[in-house]
């Protein structure tokens, strides 16, 4: 701001005065100020605004989502929004999409006093961005280091999927994931090879897909490739459940298995990895609120929860079976 004064020729009370909209100045003065402001592409902090007036607990979180139809994402949505409503504070949802760089311009307009990052990394030229504007942000589902981040284990996530398949005497197991190839799988892939691999088991098969709705064929494309196939880790349940007519149509059993835990995978009989996705939330929206009032230690701003696995069975295929016989 002194250097908004200093371009307008007023004083820093007369600036802060215009930013506000507090207290009586003139039309020109206000024109220079507003001209200088344009000039040095100043954005008001309107956290900074919020902190002075000590009102640090009211107010809104912002949620940055890669997008909007994954139903894992409204999972931890309701975790950070049953903190917020504790809070007596609200959020607002920025939708990253196809054009990241409007998303950002959004939130820097928002009067907003913290924000989360879902699911994804921000570059630096964005952390930036939020730091020149003092805009406190954590990572959730995504770690990143020396960041405020919370996630799962994802490793160990995949080194449970490989126990279970282990534990049935399966050895010829394969997997189906995302053509991203994002952290969370790297993770989850990376757990499941290695326990196996200490098992001298190997993955004997691996497809990569655009969406999940090209699991079917990608799992047609692996039993034809490998007939041996006795099992499949899937990266997500929306992957496994995208499979399921090419796994009913394979005249042999297959052990399946999902990650996340989604509620339609106990109506399926669909094992999967379940991820504690409220608490992902919960847990991301208390470190926030504490960051912006100052009480997190430096060696408390990660936070890791543990998955576990959901073991169910047989999978709910009669239906699908039926159809494809007709």
């Amino acid at each position: 701001m002194k250097d908004i004064a200093k371009r307008a020729g007023v004083g820093l009370g007369t600036v802060s005065r215009v930013v506000n909209g507090t207290g009586p100045v003139s039309d020109e003065t206000r024109d220079r100020v507003h001209a200088a402001i344009k000039e040095l592409d100043y954005r008001p902090n309107k956290i900074a605004r919020k902190l002075v007036s000590g009102n640090r607990g009211s107010g809104f979180f912002g949620v940055l989502m890669p997008l909007f139809i994954h139903p894992f994402y409204f999972y931890i949505l309701r975790g950070i929004y049953r903190f917020v409503e504790e809070m007596d504070m609200n959020l607002i949802l920025f939708n990253r999409g196809k054009h990241p760089e409007q998303a950002m311009s959004h939130i820097l307009q928002e009067d907003i006093i913290g924000l989360f990052v879902m699911s994804h990394d921000l570059s630096r030229e964005e952390e930036q961005m939020l730091n020149h504007e003092k805009l406190l942000y954590c990572y959730l589902d995504y770690h990143k280091p020396h960041r405020p981040s919370v996630y799962v284990d994802n490793r160990y996530g995949g080194k449970l999927a490989a126990e279970h398949i282990l534990s049935k005497g399966l050895k010829y197991p394969a997997y189906v994931g995302d053509v991203g190839n994002p952290q969370q799988q790297i993770d989850r892939f990376n757990g499941f090879q290695r326990r196996l691999e200490e098992s001298d088991i190997s993955v004997v098969g691996k497809k990569l897909v655009p969406n999940q709705f090209e699991s079917d064929t990608a799992v047609e494309e692996l039993l034809k490739e490998h007939p041996e196939i006795d099992s499949i880790f899937f990266f997500s349940d929306s992957h496994a459940l995208e499979s399921l007519p090419a796994v009913a149509r394979w005249e042999k059993d297959l052990e399946i298995i999902g990650y996340d835990d989604l509620d339609f995978t106990g109506f399926l009989g669909l094992t999967t990895i379940h991820q504690p996705k409220d608490e992902i939330g919960y847990e991301a929206a208390r470190l926030l609120y504490r960051l912006i009032n100052d009480t997190v230690l430096l060696g408390e701003q990660e936070i890791i929860l543990k998955p576990g696995i959901s073991v169910r069975g047989p999978l709910a295929l009669e239906h699908l079976r039926n159809r494809s016989m007709k």
